[in-house]
Formats: structure tokens, sequence, C-alpha cells
């Protein structure tokens, strides 16, 4: 009989229970539950207050700073990873980091908004450093080969017609400046050295490679055929480039024409010494049928450059 009572007795506590929830819809949580919330990024239920422990302040913002965190995919960052790519290359590594470069440029015109800029921003490196690195002209003209292959157009824009557009406004308008900031005086004349010498080989062996046309280059040397000193030094050396390829029948009305004009030169007694010395050089050369009695080895002209070559093979053809 009491245990019957106590069961009641239960029985009515617990239909209590159940009536003060009814009438009470205020509900309690645990800290746990709580955090599931709060890790599931959902909405925290009406009617509960947030224990203390769990309130998180906001940080302040200082004025005039930006709690924004810089986009993988800027310009600014592909940029950057041309650069690198570009620090790094070498005959040696010459094949595996230019697939590299090829995918990080593809990859950017691809995702940035602007690819034309993108793209010019991209020559613009490699031109500057093909002409401060003169010595590699080669492998930089191989390497502007390959990505001229390979890089798709945008906007009906092409790596080849920058890079062209590129050379152009070399002629026709002042060289970048040389950085100034921290050098001496010699060490200034030797980078402006360098840029004189860089820009022609860099040209020439364009030209070499197919990707400046006879029409663009005879543009060129016309450009430099001036009284102007600088502008004899890359004549001479960039005819002394190309000479064997270009003095061909075809030419040879425009080659004598640039000749005529090279003996005066040579015969200018106002012009330095070591001007007129490059110009009469670049006579004997001719005449001795483009083989350099000083034992300077010249570039030859390819059949097909060892790049596209490599993109055939790949391609299957």
């Amino acid at each position: 009989m009491t245990t019957r009572h106590t069961n009641v007795q239960r029985n009515n506590l617990s239909q209590q229970k159940q009536n003060q929830r009814k009438e009470n819809p205020r509900k309690s949580y645990t800290v746990s539950f709580l955090l599931q919330l709060k890790d599931r990024c959902t909405e925290i239920p009406t009617g509960c207050s947030i224990p203390v422990e769990l309130v998180v302040s906001p940080k302040p913002v200082q004025p005039g700073k930006r709690n924004l965190k810089p986009s993988i995919d800027s310009l600014a960052t592909f940029q950057r990873n041309v650069q690198s790519l570009m620090n790094k290359i070498s005959p040696e590594n010459f094949q595996s980091v230019s697939q590299k470069l090829e995918s990080t440029i593809a990859l950017g015109m691809d995702t940035l908004s602007d690819p034309v800029n993108f793209l010019s921003s991209v020559v613009e490196v490699i031109f500057e450093k093909a002409v401060r690195e003169f010595r590699y002209a080669e492998s930089y003209s191989q390497l502007c080969v390959f990505l001229s292959q390979t890089l798709p157009e945008k906007e009906n824009t092409s790596f080849k017609k920058l890079l062209l557009h590129k050379c152009q406004m070399e002629f026709e308008t002042s060289p970048p400046p040389t950085p100034t900031t921290g050098l001496d005086e010699e060490e200034i004349r030797n980078r402006q050295q360098d840029r004189n010498n860089g820009v022609p080989q860099f040209l020439g062996a364009l030209f070499l490679h197919g990707l400046i046309s006879e029409k663009i280059i005879h543009y060129c040397l016309k450009t430099l055929l001036t009284n102007i000193e600088i502008d004899l030094l890359k004549f001479a050396a960039l005819m002394t480039l190309i000479g064997h390829s270009i003095d061909h029948p075809k030419a040879k009305v425009l080659m004598d024409v640039y000749f005529v004009r090279i003996e005066g030169l040579s015969q200018n007694k106002t012009l330095p010494m070591r001007i007129r010395f490059k110009l009469i050089d670049l006579l004997d050369l001719r005449r001795n049928h483009w083989q350099s009695k000083k034992g300077v080895q010249l570039l030859p002209p390819p059949v097909k450059s060892d790049i596209h070559k490599q993109s055939n093979v790949q391609e299957g053809r």
C-alpha cells in the first residue's frame, strides 16, 4: 500500500513538472551545447542568455587601419611570383622553371580581372631582365618563344603582341631611367652601358628566333642610324649580331644604303674614336662576308629553336 502511494506521488510530481514546462517555455542550455552552436555558426535560440565566460568582445579597430587580409589572387601576388621565378631561371634549369612560369602566368590570366594589364607587367619584367643580363639573351629569347606558343590570347591580345609593342616603344620613347639611389657614378655608367648592350642583343636574339620580323628589325636599324653615340653603338651591336641573316639579295639595296652611311660616319672626326672604330669594324665584317677576324663567335640563325622542338614533341606533332 505504501509503495502504491509513493508511485502515485511520483506520477503527480512528474505531471506537475510537465505542466510547468508547458507554461514556462524558457530553457537552459549547457556550455558544451552552446559551444557546439557557436562552432556550427548557427543562431543562438531566442530566450537564452550567453554565459559570461563565452562572451568575446570584438577587437577595436585602430583609426586609419583596415583589418583586411590581402587576397592570394591579387595582382601584386602574381607579379611577385613571376619575379621570383625569373630570378631563379638559368640555362641549367631553363625547362623546369619556364614551365612553372608559364603555369603561373596562365593562372593569373584566368584569375585576375584585368589579364591584359597583368600580361603587360610580365612582358616588362622579362624585357628588363633580358636587357640587364644580356649575356643570357639567347635563353631569354627562347623563353619568349615558349611563352608566345603556350600562353592563351586574352581580349584579342597575346604575349607576342605585347612583346613587340614593348620593343617598338623602346625605340619610339626614351628608355626608362637607370636607378641611381645609393650608386656611385661608375656604377651608373656601367648599368647604362649594360642596357645599351642588352637592348640590341635581346632584339637580335628575338629576331633570330623568329619573334621579330625582318621589317621590324629594319625599322629598328633605321631608327638607330643617327649621329648620337649611344644609337650608333646599339646599331653596331645589332648589325654585328644579325647582319649575316638580313644581308641577302632582296635587301641588298637597303643594306648598301646602311653601309654608305656607316662609312661616312666612320670618317666623321666629330665622333669619338671608339665609335668610329666600332663602325670601321662593322665595315670590315661585311667585307669579310660576316666572318669575324677577331675570333668573335656570332650567334647563328636557328632553323627551329630548341623550345619549339620541345613543344612539338609534347604536342605529338
